[in-house]
Formats: C-alpha cells, structure tokens, sequence
C-alpha cells in the first residue's frame, strides 16, 4: 500500500481501516485502535485513514473513531441531509462523503434479479452533489464473482449466497458496456454534467461479443486417487483440514447389524452449505442449510459406504461472519454419532482422467461428474472475445475454461441463467471447456449433451422464491 501512496506520481489520498465495521455484533473499539496503529506503523501519521458505515448513528458509534474520519453509506432510497446530518455528528468537520453509493444491488440465488430506477439513482445524486458532498459510486461498473469467490449473506435464519455475477445494474455492466440501452449511465452523466464540466469523451461502444456456439460434451473420470486424504474420528470443518473453498468428500463406513436392506434416517445438523448424500455410491438426495429439518430417509445395509459431498457455497461477508464450512456437527443416523471418518478435497478438475464413450448414455448421465468439451475456434486472425455460457438443461455446478474457474452455474435456481466468459479466458489453439455438475447433466443422449456460447447474457431468469 505505501508504494501506491499520493505523491506526484500516483493518486492514493486515503486508506480504509474498516467498512461497516459498526454492522459487526462486537463492537470492539479497541480492535479499530490496532488497526489505526497498524496503519501508522506502514504508511505514516501523514496519511488519512477514514472509516465507512450505515447511516445509523448505532452504525457510527461502534464502527469508527475520533481519531479517524467517518463516512457514511446509502443508496438512492436514502435522504442525503438526514445521513450527512448523522455523518456530522461524528465528524464535525471536512467534507461530506458518501463512500458507497449504491447504484443497484447484488443478486441472490433463488430471488428475482436486482434492478434500480436509473431516475430514482439520478435525483438521489443531484440531491448529493447539491450539498457539496463528495460520493463514491458502488458500483459503477458490475463485476463477477469468478471461481468460488462469491459471498453470501444471513438474516433471519436465512442464508443466501450471491450469484456468480455481480452485474449489480451497475451504469456499466459487468463486461464493462453500458448497461440497459445506458439509461443509468445517461441519467448519472446529465446530474454530474451539472455540477462539472463535460469532458466531451464519447461513450465507448460495447466490447465485442463472439457466439462461439455449441460444445459438445463428454464426460471424464479421474483415473488417479486424490493426493490428501485427511482422517478424523469426528468430523472436522474444511477450514480444519486447510480446505478453503470448494468441494469435501466425508465418508465413513456405516456398520449396524441390519438383514437385508432397510430404511434409516440421517441427520446432518451441522451441513455448510450444501450435502448431497450417497449410500454405496447410490444416489440419496440433497440436504441443505436452509433446510428446516435437516434429515434425509436412507437406504443401508450392513457394512454400507456412506459418502457426503459438501459445497462451500460462500462465506457470509456481512453481520456475524463466523462461518465455518463442511461439517460443523457431529451426524447421526437414528440418533448414533457416526465416526471415523476419511475427507478428500474437490476444488479443481483432474488432471488425469479418460473419457467415456458417448454411446454409454447411462453412465454418460450420472452425476456428480466433470464433463468435458472443446470450444469451436473463432475464424483464422480473429482475436479472443467476450461471450456468456448457456447452460441449458444442466443444473448446478462450476464451470471452468482452460483452467480459469469462471464461477458457479445453477439456471435452475436463478435469476441468474448465462455466465460471463471475458475473452482474457481464451488462448490461441485450442481452449477447453470442463463442468462439474452436481445434479443433472442433459446427456441420456449424446446430442443434448452440450452447452452454447451465446452474445446475450440472461440475469433475470424465473427464480423459485420471489
């Protein structure tokens, strides 16, 4: 950070000890003391160290100092005077700031796309500007939760992870073209032309996009065991076993003295985020977070192999973030802990595999497997472009080309239907494209099994909850 400091011949003014630090449960203004002595430690006492809130003075008390400088949040359903007037009370004097300014929102799975009025954002930054005040725009240009970045939020017993794309109906989208015919960026232009001279720099056109077309996929079997293997009695969560994102494979051999085949249930109390349970290999169904009753019916037999897939599928990036992954409880089928357990880690595809042949259309279907395909090549001289994956008739899974993880899919849950493939992904020869798939994979035969590259992105696709 010092390096990038403002001096003549770069633009760093000030630095952020915390943000919304006051949303935080603790409220530990020794904390935010370390961190301001941290912060001199590097960068200097020359430096202007600021902090960023709510516009609740709750949110200012325990989120900032007097020794730094405070500045609030709000989106365009806020009035500007009454947060700057909260924003005053703790800094009396300097400018007004608003250092999140929220042009849109973030999306969710399982809700309906996030969009704001670009005239309700425009006249909320007229009234901004008006008083002088200084703004910061979150965001101005969306962006995209690439690999397994993605946050996730928790209220009311609730969790919700955030989709790939963090398109956000920003003025500019998250290919960096302006968004919705520019309308917002238009609206947000007119204000600021207001208040400062037009530049007279011409809106640049949209990047190009390439419809690459369809791939054909097939699916791949690692042929070699995974290199760690961690063993425990009880479970323990990915973060202790140095596994921080991705995927965790719990097994343990399940021994009752059972004749025959018979009905049992399972209870995974403690599932984050997300299990798909399997019984010698045998498919049984999906236990998830949100799930009130957190059971499954089972089928076993003595001496059965009971597998557990696990999905991290985002750490809680706002209010009380103690968000472990895996298995955070003990499970129980019929009430007995089981124990003994062997925990392998999924995050990337596997570098040796086979595939198998298209014609086994039973096996080509069962999932949770990686499937692979090759990306049509663009015509000869023509450099990489930007594209959005379809994924139709596939389910939920990760995508990655060439290696570069370009983030969770799942259509099915929404709103969120295509995904975002910058053409920094591409390279000259041959790219590969390879899924996992956790639920369904359209491949009974082999000419549904495909996805496509298509111009268009879809961020607004039918959601199950509202």
């Amino acid at each position: 950070v010092k390096v990038k400091m403002f001096d003549e011949k770069s633009s760093t003014v000030k630095d952020e000890v915390e943000n919304e630090y006051g949303s935080y449960f603790t409220c530990d203004q020794k904390y935010l003391e370390y961190l301001q002595s941290l912060f001199e430690t590097y960068l200097g006492k020359d430096v202007i160290l600021f902090t960023t809130d709510g516009d609740a003075e709750s949110d200012l008390k325990c989120g900032t100092l007097s020794s730094l400088f405070s500045t609030v949040d709000f989106g365009p359903g806020t009035d500007p005077e009454k947060a700057f007037a909260v924003q005053r009370k703790f800094q009396a004097h300097g400018p007004l700031v608003n250092s999140e300014y929220y042009t849109g929102w973030l999306d969710q799975w399982g809700i309906r796309h996030q969009t704001t009025d670009p005239t309700t954002v425009a006249n909320t930054l007229d009234k901004i500007l008006a008083l002088n005040a200084s703004v910061n725009m979150y965001m101005f240009e969306g962006g995209t939760n690439f690999g397994y970045m993605n946050g996730a939020t928790f209220g009311s017993s609730f969790y919700r992870p955030c989709t790939t794309s963090y398109d956000y109906d920003a003025p500019l989208s998250e290919a960096g073209d302006p968004n919705v015919s520019n309308k917002k960026y238009n609206a947000i232009k007119k204000i600021v032309n207001k208040y400062l001279p037009d530049p007279g720099i011409p809106i640049p056109p949209p990047t190009p996009k390439h419809a690459y077309g369809k791939i054909q996929m097939t699916k791949m079997v690692a042929t070699q065991p995974p290199k760690t293997v961690t063993s425990s009695k009880y479970p323990l969560t990915m973060e202790q076993m140095d596994m921080y994102y991705g995927f965790a494979i719990y097994q343990t051999l399940v021994s009752p003295s059972l004749d025959g085949q018979q009905t049992r249930k399972l209870s995974i109390p403690g599932v984050r985020d997300r299990a798909i349970v399997f019984v010698n290999q045998a498919r049984q169904g999906v236990i998830q977070r949100n799930d009130k009753e957190k059971s499954l019916d089972i089928q076993i037999s003595q001496n059965s192999v009971l597998d557990i897939l696990i999905e991290n599928q985002g750490r809680i990036n706002y209010g009380h973030m103690n968000d472990p992954k895996g298995l955070v409880n003990n499970v129980t089928i019929d009430g007995e802990i089981l124990t003994n357990w062997t925990v392998v880690h999924v995050k990337n595809p596997p570098n040796v595999y086979r595939e198998i042949a298209s014609d086994l259309t039973a096996t080509n279907n069962k999932v949770p497997a990686f499937f692979k395909g090759t990306v049509p090549p663009l015509p000869a001289g023509q450099a990489p472009q930007d594209t959005y994956l379809l994924l139709k008739g596939w389910a939920k899974g990760q995508a990655f080309l060439n290696h570069f993880n370009l983030g969770r899919y799942w259509p099915v849950e929404g709103p969120q239907v295509t995904m975002y493939v910058p053409a920094s992904a591409f390279k000259e020869g041959e790219n590969t494209l390879i899924l996992l798939e956790l639920d369904h994979a359209p491949c009974d035969q082999p000419e549904s099994c495909y996805v496509e590259m298509v111009t268009t992105p879809i961020l607004n696709g039918t959601v199950l909850y509202y």
